[in-house]
C-alpha cells in the first residue's frame, strides 16, 4: 500500500473503456474510466490498446503499456477522490439493463405506443413489463410454484373448510 489508498490487486477489462477493479481492502467493482485518460495514454484510447492494461504491483495501480497510469486514489473513492462514493458504477448506456431492437408490426406499434401512453408508461416499461409477463407464463415451474402455494395456503385452513369439505364428500359417496 502506497499512502492511504489501497493498492490495486486485480483488473479485468469488462468492456472498452470499462475495467473492474478489486482493491487490497477487499473493495472491489466497476468503473468507467475514458474520461480520466488523458496525458500519456497513447494507445490506450483503443480497444486493443485499452485491453493491455494489467496491474502494477510496484505502484499498486493499474498501467498501460508506454507507463500510462491512473491514480488508485481516484479509482477507489470515486471521481472526486473525497471518498464519498465508492467506485463509480459502470454506466452501460444511460439506463441499466440492456439495450436491443427488435423489428415490430407497425399496427402493433402503434397500439403498443396507445397503450403506454394510457397508462402513462414509457414504452420502454411497457415492452420490459410484457416480456417479463410472457417469459413467466411459460415458465415450466411457475404452475407447480403457484399449486404449491395453494396447497400451502389450504394446509393453513384454520377455519376447518377443508376438514368440512372432505367430511362432506366422504359422507355422500358410497363404501
Amino acid at each position: 500500500m502506497i499512502g492511504l489508498t489501497p493498492d490495486i490487486t486485480a483488473v479485468v477489462v469488462v468492456r472498452h473503456g470499462g475495467l473492474r477493479l478489486t482493491f487490497a481492502d477487499g473493495l472491489s467493482g466497476e468503473v468507467a474510466v475514458p474520461d480520466r485518460m488523458r496525458g500519456p495514454f497513447a494507445d490506450a484510447p483503443t480497444s486493443h490498446g485499452f485491453a493491455a492494461v494489467r496491474v502494477d504491483t510496484q505502484t499498486g495501480t493499474v498501467v498501460w503499456p508506454g507507463g500510462a497510469d491512473l491514480a488508485p486514489e481516484t479509482l477507489h473513492r470515486g471521481r472526486d477522490g473525497d471518498g464519498a462514493e465508492a467506485l463509480a458504477p459502470l454506466k452501460r448506456s444511460y439506463t441499466s439493463g440492456m439495450k436491443t431492437a427488435v423489428s415490430i408490426p407497425d399496427d402493433l406499434f402503434r397500439r403498443a405506443d396507445e397503450l403506454a401512453s394510457q397508462l402513462g408508461k414509457s414504452r420502454s416499461q411497457l415492452y420490459r413489463e410484457a416480456l417479463s409477463d410472457y417469459i413467466a407464463r411459460r415458465d415450466p415451474l411457475a404452475v407447480t410454484t403457484a399449486l404449491n402455494e395453494l396447497a400451502d395456503e389450504l394446509a393453513d385452513d384454520h377455519g376447518g373448510f377443508v376438514a368440512e369439505a372432505a367430511r362432506r364428500l366422504l359422507a355422500a359417496s358410497e363404501w
